[in-house]
């Protein structure tokens, strides 16, 4: 299993100079790295009006997968972009998502089979390992964060348990947070299993969940809160699909929780069976859970052989979801309420049919008032692209406050 994904990783990239920001059918497009991208991951370097976005880009050199932290200033128009090699290994790969907690910002993956992390201290990035996570086999990692600390949830291969680790300051020192076991006699599969890549969603006022698949192939919905030490969890299961049988192509997922009028939501899109498979499940009633099928994931694209998803919700002034993009290669628009609302495609999105990673940001400017999404995908030219549509929909705070902690960010 370990070759056959190892192998999957080893692809060759070829150089392109980057350019400037391209129009193409209501999207721009900015190439923001010279190198065709394996995995992608869009963040902040800080929590702030106009924040300069940062990028962490795994890709292969012919030889080795590497890890690059990709510095893209504001207003992300292609201008100052500046690149940094952080490690590179030929077992490197499940690059989770990045955290920002003040000026340090923190991305898991996976090298050698154990849990490493980017870090930038606000000056300088370096590498380091959970020492947790040493003396087993991992084959996924994700993070999220808030005034709780840095949590990082990880599947453990070995013993085919889900762990989450937290830091309290900044990444310098972990702790076990909680293992998560999946009961009856049961086991948690990750994705050398053949099963969904779990991912981990947290707010900035406590509530979390995990989505992730058991070895009978149900699909597992676990929320907590980040206040509570250890958490109590609440597991919910939101499909039942057929057992994972052993690896094929990389499972992806993505998601968040949002705010709405009605309370906070979780909000999933998953492909653990080649469909785009979303869920809804209220924080405070996790019983009453919605799902839907987006359709066929097209898992042989032009440049790679599985694709990844992402899912941003766009709210109004009032706090107030009215849809929420999900992107897994077509680019899917569902209204409220979702995921049974009505759906429609933008067929004008630049990297349909391409294949391979692509991530979201939501984006705070004009003055901390507006906010706009921005997505990582792989560009048609070997490299890696910024992508944001023309005239998409910005909101701004409805109460006039500025504070908009609320509202879901990368």
């Amino acid at each position: 299993m370990r070759t056959l994904l190892t192998t999957l990783l080893l692809m060759t990239c070829f150089p392109l100079s980057a350019g400037p920001p391209m129009a193409v059918g209501g999207w721009t497009s900015v190439p923001v790295f010279d190198e065709l991208p394996l995995e992608a991951k869009l963040g902040l370097f800080q929590h702030i009006p106009d924040p300069d976005v940062v990028s962490l880009i795994l890709w292969n050199d012919g030889v080795t997968n590497r890890l690059d932290a990709v510095s893209i200033p504001f207003p992300h128009d292609g201008a100052g972009i500046t690149s940094t090699p952080l490690d590179s290994s030929g077992v490197l790969f499940s690059l989770g998502d990045i955290c920002t907690e003040g000026n340090v910002v923190l991305a898991p993956y996976i090298d050698n089979f154990n849990v490493e992390y980017a870090r930038f201290n606000g000056s300088s990035w370096g590498t380091l390992s959970i020492p947790f996570t040493l003396g087993d086999d991992f084959d996924s990692a994700d993070c999220a964060a808030n005034g709780d600390g840095i949590f990082v949830s990880a599947h453990n291969d070995t013993n085919d348990t889900l762990v989450l680790y937290r830091s309290v300051n900044g990444g310098i020192n972990w702790s076990i947070y909680d293992t998560i076991l999946a009961g009856g006699g049961n086991t948690i599969s990750g994705p050398f299993d053949g099963a969904v890549r779990d991912q981990l969603a947290i707010s900035p006022d406590g509530e979390a969940a995990s989505l992730f698949q058991l070895d009978d192939g149900r699909i597992r919905v676990s929320t907590f809160n980040t206040a509570d030490n250890p958490p109590t969890l609440t597991n919910t299961d939101v499909a039942n699909l057929p057992p994972p049988a052993g690896f094929t192509f990389v499972k992806e997922s993505g998601g968040g929780i949002i705010a709405t009028l009605g309370g906070k939501e979780v909000r999933f899109t998953y492909n653990a069976d080649g469909n785009a498979r979303t869920v809804n499940v209220p924080v405070d009633n996790p019983g009453a859970f919605s799902t839907g099928n987006l359709g066929t994931v097209n898992n042989n694209g032009m440049f790679f052989t599985f694709q990844a998803g992402t899912l941003v919700a766009v709210e109004d002034g009032s706090g107030q979801a009215f849809e929420t993009n999900v992107l897994w290669g077509d680019y899917f628009v569902v209204r409220e309420p979702f995921p049974t609302g009505m759906v429609s495609v933008d067929n004008d999105f630049p990297a349909q049919g391409f294949g391979g990673p692509v991530d979201s940001c939501f984006v705070q400017f004009d003055g901390g008032k507006s906010w706009a999404s921005r997505y990582i995908t792989a560009g048609s030219n070997s490299d890696t692209v910024l992508r944001a549509r023309i005239g998409e929909s910005i909101f701004t705070d409805g109460f006039e406050s500025g504070d908009l902690s609320v509202w879901r960010c990368c």
